[in-house]
């Protein structure tokens, strides 16, 4: 069996087996469609909150990137919780429940330098390799730690450097 041409101009081959229409002819039959039932093109793009014709967040959604954004928003305002407890989740596998255990087992400061940090403010430190939760610190310690790669014979360098540099001054 050879291959099968577009049934409209019955020269290209068709885009596959089981379509009729050649690439080109196929956007022509669309753009004519759209053209012929503009209500139904355009149901499918208008947005049910603000009833504009835009983009919407995703094929299915029936609401533009803007009201879903105002939405969005608006239910983390009303669940506050609920946006730290999916981040939680999502980046270090525990839920706010246990950070807030966390938080005051350590009594809210910082395991490293004991500075105290409201509710939410410490980091969660842990493990790169394991993702295991080490414990909460401040964003300075945190970030000291991941400049020196949680690596140990790093930290201990640059404790040897400046024990040198305090003798010296």
């Amino acid at each position: 069996m050879g291959v099968k041409l577009c049934s409209k101009c019955g020269v290209n081959p068709a885009r596959a087996e089981d379509q009729s229409y050649c690439n080109p002819c196929n956007t022509s039959y669309l753009r004519d469609w759209k053209k012929e039932h503009p209500a139904t093109s355009n149901e499918r793009k208008l947005c049910t909150e603000c009833k504009v014709n835009q983009r919407r967040f995703t094929l299915r959604a029936t609401n533009c990137l803007q009201c879903h954004a105002k939405r969005q928003k608006e239910y983390y305002r009303q669940n506050p919780n609920k946006q730290r407890d999916g981040q939680l989740k999502a980046h270090y596998g525990i839920n706010l429940q246990e950070y807030n255990r966390l938080y005051d087992e350590q009594g809210g400061r910082c395991l490293i330098c004991e500075v105290e940090a409201p509710k939410g403010q410490l980091a969660v430190d842990h493990d790169h390799n394991t993702s295991q939760v080490r414990g909460l610190l401040c964003m300075r310690c945190n970030k000291g730690l991941g400049f020196f790669r949680d690596d140990v014979a790093f930290l201990l360098r640059a404790v040897d450097y400046l024990m040198r540099i305090c003798e010296n001054a």
